[in-house]
């Protein structure tokens, strides 16, 4: 009897296109459980960038045209539109890269390592310049790190967060 070697090799899936890494992260709103692929997290980055700038810009000319019309000066730093589409954003973005770092086989936890030096930051800036300047470097450095951990490649077949969503796993017959 003549055994047959199988062999086996992974075949990364295409890049999602735009509209499907949009719409994947949306139908998983709040799941932070899973992977998520680099497209899916880079394609939703972008999508939240132009939103926000798009909020943003309407903002701009909504408060300009109060201000011609009845001279009201509004002095908040965030304008109305800007802040609900940040509010509606949050949970979907925060999901997405917490399975992202998940995908790189990092727990998504590490995501906080960015908090820590800047809520201290914050609060040594009531105390001390010299110590409020050394976590928010800290902090500018973690999120560097991060951002590292984001443009990593997949790792291939299993981990402990679930299995790949861009390599498929093919026998190959000898």
């Amino acid at each position: 009897m003549i055994k047959r070697e199988e062999k086996h090799s992974l075949q990364g899936q295409p890049l999602l296109q735009f509209n499907q890494a949009v719409r994947s992260v949306f139908h998983q709103y709040t799941t932070f459980k899973g992977r998520a692929r680099r497209s899916e997290f880079w394609w939703f980055v972008l999508f939240e960038f132009i939103v926000c700038f798009i909020a943003s810009s309407l903002d701009a000319v909504i408060i300009n045209f109060i201000y011609r019309k009845f001279g009201f000066l509004y002095k908040g730093s965030v304008g109305i539109l800007t802040l609900i589409v940040f509010l509606g954003l949050l949970l979907p973005g925060l999901a997405v890269l917490w399975r992202r770092l998940h995908d790189t086989g990092r727990s998504g936890w590490y995501y906080l390592m960015i908090f820590v030096p800047v809520i201290l930051s914050t609060v040594l800036s009531f105390f001390s310049t010299v110590g409020s300047i050394f976590f928010g470097v800290l902090g500018l450095v973690c999120g560097v790190i991060l951002l590292a951990f984001c443009c990593l490649d997949s790792q291939p077949g299993e981990n402990k967060y679930g299995s790949s969503p861009k390599y498929i796993h093919s026998e190959i017959d000898s």
